[in-house]
């Protein structure tokens, strides 16, 4: 499956099919997850394999997003994670 996790465990090893990312200082991790997990639909239209789906680091890393501040991605952050926590209410 192409989705876009965060590691919250130890140490581990990671395989050929797994990418890592280590966000820029000027990045907050939590704005990266949900901005993968936003465009992880347009990265299932490159990717290639029949059973096990596949993306090269080169398609991976040659796309282009526009980022917001630091400051304005923590609080796009505490919005979602906001609106989330009212549809687990929901359930």
């Amino acid at each position: 499956t192409l989705d876009s996790f965060i590691w919250e465990g130890g140490d581990a090893y990671l395989n050929q099919h797994i990418f890592k990312l280590i966000p820029k200082f000027f990045v907050d991790k939590y704005f990266l997850y949900y901005l993968l997990k936003a465009i992880v639909n347009e990265y299932k239209e490159v990717t290639h394999g029949s059973t096990m789906k596949h993306i090269t680091k080169g398609v991976f890393e040659n796309k282009i997003v526009l980022l917001p501040p630091l400051a304005e991605q923590r609080r796009i952050v505490s919005k979602i994670e906001e609106l989330f926590a009212e549809i687990d209410k929901l359930k």
